[in-house]
């Protein structure tokens, strides 16, 4: 049974010597742009989503030397051409006697641009921008907290006052006050939800100077 088919990852399965695609969930068809029929049967190394043909041969032998590859960024190509960048993770399984490869990949092309930008920008400006995240205790973890430059915590995800109203974080304008002023934040990027509705935020960070 194939229990990933709605796993936000797109996952693949392949026998390990001729690369022949048993398996793939949704998102993996999305990521590429294939109809089903047009991969399970057919080899994952003959498919044109490699923009060079040493890639596939390259991700076999570290396979077969290490029997697992984490995390390495790959360039794949969609069935249109397009390029993208995926984090892919892979390991070698026993099903059923025959070695196959397990496969995820994560699509990082979003962040990759990103990156270029802020890089780009840094060099416009000739000052490095120094990114710092502010998020509340449950999101240590979270992906923007994990690439940021720096980190500052907000505490709990919210608070409960005297007469039990409950405020969360992200629209404790005192607490967010405190945390820009400590890390001393000349610029806010309030990010999507509530915070950029209410224009009581913008009017603090006027008054900060922000």
């Amino acid at each position: 049974v194939w229990l990933v088919a709605c796993n936000p990852a797109a996952i693949s399965l392949c026998c390990l010597e001729d690369g022949l695609l048993l398996e793939v969930n949704e998102t993996w068809l999305g990521l590429h742009g294939y109809h089903r029929g047009e991969v399970i049967g057919h080899s994952i190394w003959k498919l044109p989503i490699w923009p060079s043909l040493t890639d596939p041969l390259f991700l076999v032998q570290e396979l077969k030397e290490n029997g697992a590859v984490q995390g390495r960024e790959q360039e794949f190509l969609t069935k249109e051409g397009e390029r993208f960048v995926a984090e892919l993770s892979a390991q070698i399984l026993i099903v059923h006697g025959e070695e196959v490869i397990l496969s995820t990949l994560v699509d990082i092309t979003p962040r990759k641009q990103a990156e270029a930008a802020l890089k780009a920008l840094n060099e416009e400006l000739e000052t490095p921008i120094t990114v710092i995240a502010l998020y509340p205790e449950p999101e240590r973890s979270a992906m923007f907290v994990r690439h940021a430059d720096e980190a500052y915590s907000l505490g709990p995800t919210a608070t409960v006052d005297a007469d039990g109203k409950r405020t969360g974080s992200y629209l404790d304008y005192p607490k967010l006050e405190r945390a820009l002023k400590a890390v001393r934040a000349d610029a806010v990027w309030p990010g999507r939800g509530f915070v950029p509705e209410h224009p009581a935020f913008s009017a603090r960070c006027e008054r900060l100077g922000i």
